[in-house]
């Protein structure tokens, strides 16, 4: 990435959108909390200090995070940052990936997807793919619908479709439904800051994997949020390399370091790999049940 790539892509959320982020997650979860921190228990029994459960990065960048490391100082923690000088990563470490969007186009946007993907993005317009974007109950069932289902997929314990609703009580949020023959085959959740659209949530239906629903609802989120004037469309967190950093990237996206501080050293992939193999091999409606309870539990989240 050039260095100034790097200066365009480094903006971090506002203190005001992590403070709504916080209150969402402790009006929810009813988590104590000290000073900026909030304690998210484990089934053990311990704590960890989370700044902030739920986020990939925050309102900090990982060389200004001394206050607070001391805040923490002897405790279990955890502190999320944006790296956003590293130019250089290894093989499944965590990156954000985003776009520049200010005052571009959407022609030049579209411009700077892959060949593969504008070509993908015309057939999904002419098979007849729509797009909705907005904030209301039925858009919101047709993503949880999705999000349940590609959890379950990649063995991960899925949210409670409650917290998307708090957190869209303290901070704008939107969803975007890609549908085919009016079923929702592709889905995201969207939250606004400031400079940034962020995209913390994706799923999708495999089944609608030809009819390139995915990449049409990321290009209709991205024009989106344009419309509304952010410099950054975050597409959220991926591992360097692997699948999901491929799809981002070919829709535009470059790498942005991120650091997560902890008390210890934790590749955090490697860690939940087994689980998550174990969790594949649930019945669904086990893991939908037992995952959003399970989440309350997990620093990591």
């Amino acid at each position: 990435m050039s260095e100034r790539n790097t200066k365009k892509l480094d903006a971090l959320l506002t203190p005001a959108f992590v403070k709504g982020w916080r209150e969402a997650y402790q009006k929810f979860y009813r988590y104590s909390a000290s000073g900026d921190f909030l304690a998210v228990p484990s089934l053990g029994g311990s704590e960890t200090w989370c700044y902030l459960p739920g986020l990939t990065y925050s309102d900090v960048a990982r060389e200004d995070a001394g206050e607070l490391l001391a805040q923490v100082s002897g405790k279990h923690f955890n502190i999320r940052t944006l790296d956003p000088h590293k130019t250089s990563f290894t093989s499944d470490e965590p990156v954000t990936m985003r776009l520049w969007i200010k005052n571009e186009s959407r022609e030049t946007v579209f411009g700077r997807f892959h060949s593969t993907k504008r070509r993908n993005l015309r057939r999904a317009d002419e098979s007849g793919v729509i797009c909705m974007i907005g904030n209301n109950p039925v858009l919101m069932d047709d993503f949880y619908h999705l999000y349940t289902m590609t959890m379950h997929r990649l063995g991960t314990p899925p949210l409670a479709k409650k917290l998307f609703e708090t957190v869209g009580e303290y901070i704008e949020l939107e969803v975007a439904v890609a549908y085919v023959n009016q079923e929702p085959a592709a889905a995201l959740i969207v939250v606004y800051d400031d400079l940034i659209a962020w995209n913390p949530y994706a799923a999708s239906d495999r089944k609608y994997a030809e009819t390139f629903a995915n990449e049409a609802i990321y290009r209709d989120a991205i024009y989106r949020a344009m419309e509304k004037e952010k410099e950054i469309f975050d597409c959220g967190r991926s591992p360097y390399g692997g699948g999901t950093y491929q799809f981002k990237k070919k829709m535009g996206a470059q790498p942005v370091g991120l650091a997560i501080l902890r008390h210890k050293e934790e590749n955090i992939y490697a860690k939940y790999s087994l689980v998550s193999k174990v969790w594949k091999k649930l019945p669904k409606w086990i893991a939908d049940f037992a995952g959003p309870k399970l989440r309350r539990y997990l620093a990591d989240s």
